[in-house]
């Protein structure tokens, strides 16, 4: 919001600093406030390269391109005065690097973890890759391996269930092969070539939105934002114009510069908003459905999912909120087929956890405890699948296994307090009282 805010009053009063500067200054304080570490390395990288710019070597005057908002109060209170760059540029440097290895250890080394087991998968097949959803597909799988050979690593506590790792280089280089990673770089860097070879304004405004693009793609996931799209999309046609292909365009098809061309234009526009529209409408009565359910009316969901199957089949998240329902209603092997559909597309601990309910509800013992056993090693730290364990083998009638279960659920340590945790802990207590 602040990012924002301060470019509309730089476009519109490119003088106006006061304004740009409580701005600016109030983002730096939410950002850090917030302590994320993505957020505060984005405003490092840059801070750094605004403070690394020298005017006298043909850098535009601050009124002709868009300061980022970290970098533009920086440059304004410093001067621009070279040793104090530099002097910044170390303070900087060592901030960034206690914010990453001195804050939030547990979200750093879980990052690590996560990148370190990523890696693995890659080594596998570094030039093709997975194919598309690779990731999402084989990530959990190998993370419940791990944990499997290395039962008491520190990493267990850690452990979640993860579909993204957290770096977008690393999960198309993990569905797609080097060549994607290689080709999305070249795409970053294009723009700053572009830049600097004819310092165009207009993009030279939008390079301090592709640093941050850039940082956040290293150790975050921006693309499932649409504003990263949204401004990538400009930052082409910006590119796109400076290298002259719409005046290509035009001469090519001379059509597109006349009135019919503008007809054609609009009603090319006016179509894809009827798209939108059509998309939207399955959206809301998706939304309906999961309210429905959400609110113990799985009954009456059901129909809902069952008419908007045919357009979401292969859609991950329709097809878990579809397994979901008709688990709830007792179509427990439509259910179980919609698992198997489900995984091809993605593996995960709530899928693990869920298709091991509907083993045990089918009274398929063996099957049930295989998933709940999964489920566990996917995330160690969670009470959930020991529990589906403990509930199986007192339905198979062994109070052996049923006890040993609800030892390990008493003596498990709690990492996030829950009335299900609490639940779980609870009904162990009760099975080892009434042994």
């Amino acid at each position: 919001l602040f990012l924002w805010l301060s470019l509309v009053w730089n476009l519109r009063q490119p003088n106006g600093n006061g304004s740009q500067l409580v701005l600016a200054a109030s983002c730096i304080i939410v950002e850090f406030q917030s302590e994320a570490h993505v957020g505060e390395m984005d405003f490092d990288c840059s801070s750094i390269a605004h403070c690394s710019h020298r005017r006298h070597v043909g850098m535009p005057h601050r009124n002709d391109m868009y300061w980022d908002i970290s970098g533009h109060l920086i440059w304004h209170s410093l001067k621009c005065r070279r040793i104090w760059r530099m002097a910044l540029i170390l303070l900087l440097a060592g901030i960034a690097s206690w914010g990453v290895f001195g804050m939030k250890h547990d979200s750093t080394s879980g990052r690590s973890f996560i990148i370190a087991r990523t890696m693995e998968l890659i080594s596998e097949r570094p030039l093709f890759g997975y194919g598309h959803n690779g990731f999402e597909r084989e990530y959990m799988q190998h993370q419940a391996d791990f944990f499997m050979h290395h039962p008491d690593s520190e990493y267990a506590w850690l452990a979640d269930d993860i579909s993204h790792p957290l770096s977008e280089f690393l999960l198309v280089w993990t569905d797609y092969g080097i060549l994607a990673p290689i080709l999305m770089l070249a795409f970053y860097i294009f723009p700053f070539s572009l830049y600097f070879s004819n310092r165009d304004k207009q993009l030279g405004r939008l390079l301090p939105s592709m640093i941050t693009i850039i940082v956040f793609s290293v150790f975050s996931y921006p693309f499932m934002y649409p504003l990263t799209a949204l401004t990538c999309l400009v930052v082409v046609y910006v590119c796109a114009r400076q290298m002259g292909l719409n005046k290509w365009i035009r001469k090519q098809w001379p059509l597109m510069g006349t009135r019919k061309g503008r007809i054609v234009k609009t009603a090319a526009c006016s179509a894809l908003l009827l798209l939108l529209c059509w998309q939207y409408s399955y959206e809301y009565r998706f939304s309906q459905a999961i309210d429905r359910m959400n609110s113990h009316r799985s009954h009456a969901a059901l129909p809902r999912f069952n008419a908007l199957y045919s357009h979401y089949h292969g859609n991950q998240y329709f097809l878990y909120a579809y397994m979901g329902c008709q688990y709830r209603t007792s179509h427990l092997y439509e259910a179980l087929n919609t698992a198997w559909q489900l995984k091809q597309y993605c593996s995960s601990y709530d899928i693990e956890l869920l298709t091991g309910d509907i083993f045990r509800h089918l009274s398929d013992h063996l099957q049930a405890l295989s998933h709940y056993e999964r489920a566990y090693w996917m995330c160690p730290v969670r009470f959930a699948p020991l529990e589906g364990m403990l509930l199986t083998y007192e339905d198979m009638g062994n109070c052996v296994k049923r006890d040993s279960i609800a030892h390990v659920i008493s003596q498990k340590p709690v990492k996030v307090p829950s009335a299900d945790v609490e639940r779980i802990r609870q009904l162990a207590r009760e099975c080892l009282d009434g042994r």
